[in-house]
C-alpha cells in the first residue's frame, strides 16, 4: 500500500511529494487543482472532497496520511450540526451555512450557482424567529422568492406578490410606488411572519428609503449582492442605509471582477469587515497605480483581506459540494463579416485604435465605441449622428443568424436550446430563425417573460415547458432562472460583465440538470468578439483588456 503525505495548505490538502500513480484520479475531483510551483496537486478541505479522496485511495489501495482525521472530524461536525428549520432537513452543506450564520449577526452565503442559497435564507429567517424580513433582489429573481417561502419554510409566510390591486380590485398594470408601498404595508400588518420582496431598482426612490427606514426589519437579505459592489452607485449606498440586527448577503460571484468588489457589499452587510471608506480600505490593502493612480496594481496585505472575507463568510463552489453531470465548450462557430459588415467594422475599430493613441479613450467612456462594433458584428449598423452612418439602426448582415440556423438544423427537433443575447435586435433575430425552423419561440428579456412558466409561483422562474428556443437577454436572464430543461446554451452575443457571463451558464447547469451540459458560442472572426471571450475565460475586466491590446 503506498502512502501519500497530505498537508493542510490553508484551505486546501496538499498532495505529496509523494506521487500515486493514478493521478487521474486525483484530478477529477471536483476543485482539484495542480501547483506548478510546488509540483503538487491540491484538493478543497472540504467534506465532499476528503470523501472523494478517500475513494479513490480504496480503489487504488493507498492511503493518504491525515484524511481520516479530516473524514472523522467532517462526520462529527454532521452528527453536531444543529436542525435545520423547514419542510425538509437541507443537504450538508445547507446545513454547514446554516450552523455557520445561526449565532451570528451579518453573514455572506459566498456559495456557487444552484446551492440552495435561498433555502439557507429562510430556514434562518425561521431560526431567529423573525417577523419582518426585507428581501432585495434583482427584478428577475423578485417572483421566485414567494416560492421559496412556500416551499421550504416550516411556517405559513406573508410574502405578497408583485401584483397591485386598484380600488374596483383589478390589477393594476403599471403601480405607482406609493401604490406598491400600500400593498407591502396591508401585508406587514397581517398576522404571521412576512417577507416584503423588493427590486433594487426600487432603491433609487426617495419614498421607498423613507418607508424601508420607517419599519423595524428583523432580518435584510441582499440577494445576488454583487448588484451593490459599486461604492458610489445609488443602490449600494441605499443598501448601506438599511437597517436591520440580522443581515444577509447571497451572491455565486462574490468578486465578478477583483477583490474590491467586496467592499460595497461588507458595507451594507457589516461595517466592521472593511470599514466605511473606501479610500482607506483601498490604501489598506492593496497598491494604487495607473490612471489618476485609481487603479489595483497589487497587493499590501493579501493575507488579511483575505482572512476578513472567509471569517465573516461561508464559501463553497459549486463543483465542491454538488454532484452534476460535466459540462463541455464545443468549437466556436466563426462567421465571417459580409462586405459591408467588414467595412464599417473595420472603420469603427481603427477609429477606437487611433483614440486610444492619441489618449482620448479610457475605460470610462470607451463603452458606447465598443458597444457601436459590438452591434456591427450581429449584424446591424448602429444610429450615428455623422454624416456618413445613417439616422436609423440598419440591418447589414445576417451572418449571426444564418449560423444560429445551422445549428438548430443540427439538433433534433425536439431538443430545447437557450440562446443568450445582449442587443434587442439579436433576440428579433434569434426569434426569426426559431420560426423559420418551424420551432416554438419563448424570450427572457427586459421587454417579455413568455420564456418562462407561469403555471405557480414556485416554478416563475422555471424556462417555460412548451418553449424549444429560448431568446435570453444576459443582462435579464442571468440571475434567479432555472434553465435546466434545456442541455444546449449558445452565445449569440456575450456582456462585458464577467458575472452575468458566469450566472449565465450557471443557469443551465445547477440542480435539476440530469444530462451534461454543452456551450456554444458564435464569434465574429476578427473582431471584438474574440477579445471579449478571451478576457472573460481569463477573468479580466473587458473594457480594460480591449484598451490594452488597442495599445499594443
Amino acid at each position: 500500500m503506498l502512502t501519500v503525505r497530505t498537508t493542510k495548505v490553508g484551505d486546501r490538502l496538499a498532495l505529496g511529494p509523494s506521487a500515486p500513480p493514478q493521478w487521474d484520479a486525483v484530478k477529477a475531483i471536483g476543485g482539484a487543482r495542480w501547483e506548478p510551483a510546488y509540483q503538487r496537486w491540491t484538493v478543497p478541505a472540504t467534506i465532499p472532497a476528503a470523501v472523494a479522496l478517500a475513494a479513490v485511495a480504496a480503489e487504488h489501495d493507498f492511503r493518504f496520511s491525515g484524511l481520516d482525521e479530516l473524514l472523522a472530524a467532517a462526520a462529527k461536525s454532521a452528527v453536531d450540526l444543529p436542525d435545520f428549520p423547514g419542510k425538509t432537513s437541507g443537504w450538508l452543506h445547507q446545513r454547514q451555512a446554516y450552523a455557520f450564520a445561526i449565532e451570528r449577526a451579518a453573514t455572506m452565503l459566498a456559495l456557487g450557482m444552484g446551492t440552495g442559497k435561498s433555502k439557507i435564507a429562510v430556514g434562518l429567517c425561521e431560526g431567529w424567529w423573525a417577523e419582518k424580513v426585507l428581501v432585495i433582489a434583482p427584478k428577475k429573481a423578485t417572483t421566485v422568492w414567494p416560492g421559496q417561502f412556500a416551499q421550504h419554510a416550516a411556517q405559513s409566510w406573508n410574502v405578497p406578490s408583485g401584483a397591485v390591486r386598484g380600488r374596483s380590485g383589478k390589477i393594476l398594470k403599471n403601480p405607482t410606488i406609493s401604490a406598491r408601498l400600500k400593498h407591502f404595508t396591508q401585508a406587514l400588518a397581517l398576522t404571521g411572519p412576512t417577507a416584503i420582496v423588493l427590486n433594487y431598482e426600487m432603491l433609487v426612490s426617495k419614498l421607498v428609503r423613507d418607508w424601508l427606514a420607517g419599519v423595524a426589519w428583523d432580518v435584510v437579505i441582499f440577494d445576488e449582492s454583487h448588484r451593490i459592489k459599486s461604492p458610489g452607485g445609488k443602490w449600494s449606498r441605499a443598501a448601506m442605509k438599511i437597517k436591520a440586527p440580522r443581515r444577509l448577503a447571497l451572491t455565486g460571484t462574490p468578486m465578478p471582477h477583483s477583490p474590491p468588489d467586496l467592499y460595497a457589499q461588507f458595507r451594507a452587510l457589516d461595517p466592521s469587515v472593511y470599514g466605511t471608506s473606501f479610500a482607506r480600505y483601498r490604501q489598506r490593502f492593496f497598491r494604487m497605480g495607473g490612471f489618476e493612480n485609481r487603479e489595483v496594481v497589487g497587493w499590501n496585505d493579501e493575507a488579511g483581506h483575505t482572512a476578513a472575507f472567509k471569517a465573516a463568510s461561508f464559501i463553497a463552489e459549486s463543483k465542491d459540494v454538488l454532484d452534476l453531470p460535466p459540462t463541455q465548450d464545443l468549437p466556436h462557430t466563426y462567421v465571417e463579416l459580409g462586405e459591408d459588415g467588414r467595412r464599417h467594422y473595420d472603420e469603427l475599430h481603427e477609429e477606437f485604435i487611433t483614440a486610444v493613441g492619441d489618449g482620448v479613450v479610457t475605460a470610462a467612456n470607451a463603452l458606447t465605441r465598443l458597444l457601436r462594433e459590438q452591434q456591427v458584428t450581429s449584424g446591424l449598423l448602429p444610429r450615428d449622428t455623422d454624416c456618413r452612418r445613417p439616422k436609423r439602426a440598419t440591418t447589414i448582415g445576417t451572418e449571426k443568424a444564418d449560423a444560429l440556423a445551422e445549428i438548430l438544423g443540427d439538433l433534433p427537433y425536439d431538443e430545447p436550446v437557450v440562446v443568450f443575447a445582449r442587443f434587442t435586435h439579436d433576440l428579433d433575430e434569434i426569434m426569426r430563425v426559431a420560426l423559420e425552423a418551424n420551432r416554438i419561440y419563448g424570450e427572457i428579456s427586459g421587454r417579455r417573460d413568455d420564456g418562462l412558466t407561469a403555471l405557480a409561483p414556485r416554478r416563475a422562474g422555471k424556462m417555460a415547458d412548451g418553449v424549444q428556443v429560448c431568446g435570453v437577454q444576459i443582462a435579464a436572464g442571468g440571475e434567479g432562472i432555472d434553465l435546466t430543461r434545456a442541455r444546449y446554451a449558445v452565445y449569440y452575443s456575450m456582456g462585458f460583465s464577467l458575472g452575468q457571463y458566469q450566472q449565465s451558464r450557471a443557469r443551465i447547469h445547477r440542480p435539476g440538470q440530469e444530462r451534461s451540459t454543452m456551450y456554444l458560442h458564435i464569434l465574429a472572426a476578427n473582431t471584438i468578439d474574440t477579445q471579449v471571450y478571451r478576457a472573460l475565460k481569463a477573468k479580466k475586466q473587458v473594457v480594460d483588456a480591449i484598451i490594452e491590446e488597442a495599445k499594443g
